[in-house]
């Protein structure tokens, strides 16, 4: 026999999961998505720093670095998508308590991410003669711009997994926080400083210069794969 409405309606509100409060979602949003969303303001103010002091250099090394930048976009972006899996398929894994599963996944897309950039950065390396060669420019910023995407073939695997291991692997678990501090430290406290240094101060070659901004990726990826060895950021955000 059906009880009357009342009875019903407070048996159904009783086995109904409670609704989440508004309060809980800005708190949640505050707290993981504002630090993305710092760091991704943080990051392209940093970009535009690092074309500044490009710039500032000399008319043929900004030239011969604007050239690098199509292979950069390109192939960061192509790797970009590894990224998104991996916050997707490890975000999975935590929401279901599959935390072992989790773990092994992050190293698994770690592996892959170096296999195809090692593969991607010989293209790179063999092919870069012939795309300066497209370019109505002086011999001398052609063989620059060869030399820049040779360095740029190099550390194509920290880049890229830095891509992976924090802005998929370590997002996925709400690390939003550490990120941010990381990308502060790297591009703030490492690439900004030692580029002003070697550009104004120590007037180095812009090859050099770029090394030395790149020592950041090699910083963040280091203190990144601790992070992820820690299991720390094995939690789910709901």
């Amino acid at each position: 026999m059906r009880p009357d409405n009342k009875e019903y309606a407070k048996m159904v509100k009783k086995l109904s999961p409670p609704s989440p409060k508004i309060k809980d979602f800005i708190w949640a949003f505050f707290t993981t998505a504002l630090p993305a969303i710092g760091n991704e303001l943080l990051w392209a103010v940093g970009d535009a720093g690092y074309t500044a002091i490009y710039g500032r250099i000399g008319t043929e090394q900004l030239a011969a670095m604007t050239l690098t930048f199509p292979i950069q976009g390109l192939t960061v972006g192509f790797f970009s998508g590894l990224s998104a899996a991996a916050g997707i398929i490890i975000g999975s894994f935590l929401g279901g308590e599959k935390t072992e599963r989790a773990y092994t996944a992050s190293w698994d897309f770690f592996k892959l991410c170096i296999i195809g950039c090692v593969a991607m950065g010989v293209m790179i390396i063999v092919g870069s003669g012939l795309y300066v060669g497209f370019y109505n420019v002086s011999e001398e910023v052609r063989l620059l711009a060869k030399h820049l995407l040779v360095i740029f073939a190099f550390f194509l695997w920290v880049k890229v997994s830095n891509m992976v291991m924090l802005g998929g692997v370590l997002r996925s678990g709400g690390e939003t926080k550490y990120i941010l501090y990381l990308d502060v430290l790297g591009t703030w406290g490492i690439g900004i400083p030692l580029g002003i240094l070697g550009a104004f101060v120590f007037k180095f070659d812009i090859k050099i210069i770029y090394i030395l901004i790149s020592i950041e990726e090699i910083v963040r990826l280091t203190l990144g794969l601790v992070r992820v060895k820690s299991r720390k950021w094995m939690k789910t955000l709901a």
